[in-house]
């Protein structure tokens, strides 16, 4: 019988701080794959007491499973241990190709270095080595055998420049030669350049050079500059890489200017050289130099060149509209109502009706009236989005059917224009899609995505009403959602937990239910968890938000994705 316990462990989850300032929490917020996973050490010891009752074929399944468990030492061990009961050479092999890329305890290291002597076993056992060792651990091996430094340099882990040239001199196979030349470009090693054959080869040194001095002699190469200039960009930002992409943006092709921009865009105090040049650049370095303005605030005295939008442009256009509604920047009034009025992209025209929205500029009604003609999607959830992010609470009225319709993507263009509009009060259009699903015949109810923005919106409004506080506190206790033939279910765990971040934030604000409101769904989550009620990892994120939130603090803690696999018992052969 084999029995194996997993539990996989996600990456980093986001930081839902950061993300509820620009939107809803969504539902591709939270991870769904496993990364890495771990293993039972009682199961494993008892694996290992059975090892001898398993079948070849069972042994192999088994190794591969055990394969994904990449960060536990015990687990190296004990598949050493077993290296050296096994008599298959075939089952050995594969522990071996096992632990290459598992983490290694001292003991295991040293009983990887006798196993080196092993003339069956070692090329394998030295690649597990190669792969967990030093450099300087390597080294009396890298003489024996030109296999060695082979395979020491797939881990770049030989800093000998002279052996690595003698090797090279006598290698015939292409790959070999590569991984050599890889080599003697990490260690700057700049004169075995000259060794290259081929402009692939070439290439590839320079993708792995270290060195400032030979990458900008190679950037002025119109053959290699585009790799050099790639690998500036990987590389710690200079001077002298900033000065030769700066000429090159001045003076090269198409695709070298990209290449360029990809360096100039690491550093802030590029943006009024990229600025002034945006729009002469090829369209997709132009939208590649937009990135420097949208991760940190741009300095007030570029503002207006920065919102003057060119005819035709679209792309970059597009870029710089995203940058200028996120910072709100107000001196691109003008600029922008000219593109609207000439752009028939439907993605500008939809952008510019957004940075409009946001800005609460007015556009004339002539304009309007066009806009309602044209059917195209974009253009509809623009300009749904603009009558509500500029409505006022005498336009309510005329508003309500947006929030009826059966198109989805129109009622989510219409709340997000409703969470930038905080002043006017939308009370009466959010309630309806808050309440219990009874009204299906009706009117088609709102799509948890929909509800999701609906709930964000009542987060940013200035106006809230008890009733609304009630249905959210309903949401999260009470099974609303309809299924055909079944009993009912929760609303998805996203939406619930916007509608707890929204409790603790009226509760903040001094709302009475609201606060209420927020420690029945409190009490109500806490004894769910504790009757064993599956709730997603991310639903611990939100709370201790909330919690955060109420005594006005920000979270510096991260988060990150867990799930406990179900125990897999084997207790027939693996064929």
């Amino acid at each position: 019988m084999i029995a194996i316990l997993m539990a996989g462990v996600q990456l980093q989850v986001a930081n839902y701080q950061n993300i509820v300032d620009d939107r809803p929490l969504l539902s591709g917020d939270y991870p769904s794959h496993y990364t890495s996973y771990k293993v039972s050490e009682d199961v494993l010891s008892l694996a290992l007491r059975q090892w001898p009752h398993y079948s070849v074929n069972e042994k192999q399944v088994l190794i591969s499973r055990l394969s994904k468990v990449t960060g536990s030492a015990h687990l190296s061990e004990a598949l050493l241990k077993i290296f050296h009961l096994e008599k298959s050479l075939k089952v050995k092999s594969q522990i071996l190709s096992t632990l290459v890329y598992m983490e290694q305890s001292a003991s295991s290291l040293k009983s990887l270095e006798k196993l080196v002597k092993d003339k069956t076993f070692s090329l394998d056992a030295f690649t597990v080595l190669a792969k967990n060792s030093s450099a300087e651990v390597l080294k009396p091996y890298l003489n024996k055998s030109d296999e060695y430094v082979i395979v020491a340099c797939l881990s770049g882990k030989v800093d000998d420049a002279r052996l690595l040239m003698k090797v090279l001199s006598r290698t015939k196979a292409e790959y070999k030669k590569e991984l050599l030349l890889k080599q003697l470009a990490r260690i700057n090693e700049n004169a075995a350049y000259k060794k290259c054959e081929n402009d692939f080869q070439r290439s590839k040194f320079i993708a792995s050079s270290h060195s400032s001095d030979f990458l900008v002699k190679q950037s002025r190469l119109k053959q290699f500059a585009v790799s050099a200039f790639l690998r500036m960009s990987e590389l710690e930002w200079n001077k002298s890489f900033n000065d030769e992409a700066k000429r090159a943006v001045l003076n090269a092709n198409d695709d070298i200017k990209l290449a360029a921009c990809s360096v100039l865009v690491e550093k802030s105090d590029n943006r009024e050289f990229l600025l002034s040049r945006v729009y002469k650049l090829p369209i997709a370095a132009g939208v590649l130099a937009i990135e420097v303005f949208s991760a940190e605030a741009i300095p007030a005295s570029l503002h207006s060149d920065f919102c003057t939008l060119e005819k035709g442009a679209d792309a970059i256009n597009l870029a710089k509209l995203a940058v200028m509604e996120d910072q709100a920047m107000e001196e691109g009034k003008d600029s922008v109502l000219n593109i609207l009025k000439h752009s028939t992209n439907p993605d500008v025209t939809k952008a510019c009706l957004r940075y409009l929205g946001v800005m609460k500029y007015r556009v004339d009604s002539k304009s309007l009236k066009g806009l309602e003609k044209k059917r195209q999607a974009a253009f509809q959830q623009g300009l749904i989005f603009y009558l509500a992010a500029v409505a006022k609470d005498s336009d309510i009225k005329g508003l309500v059917k947006y929030t009826q319709t059966k198109d989805m993507t129109i009622r989510q263009a219409f709340f997000d224009g409703v969470a930038h509009n905080p002043k006017t009060d939308f009370s009466k259009l959010i309630q309806p899609g808050l309440k219990s699903r009874k009204d299906q015949k009706k009117n088609t109810q709102p799509s948890s995505a929909v509800r999701a923005y609906m709930i964000w919106a009542m987060t940013n409004s200035d106006h809230v009403n008890n009733r609304s506080l009630f249905e959210l506190k309903k949401l999260i206790t009470e099974k609303l959602v309809k299924v055909p033939l079944s009993e009912n279910t929760f609303d998805p765990s996203y939406v619930r937990e916007n509608a707890y971040l929204c409790l603790a934030h009226w509760a903040k604000q001094g709302s009475s239910e609201a606060k209420r409101m927020f420690k029945e769904s409190k009490e109500f989550v806490e004894w769910q968890k504790e009757v064993g009620e599956e709730y997603r990892d991310s639903f611990d994120q939100v709370v201790d938000m909330a919690e955060a939130m109420l005594i006005g603090k920000e979270m510096d803690k991260s988060y990150f994705y867990s799930k406990t696999l179900s125990t897999r018992m084997i207790d027939r052969p693996i064929r």
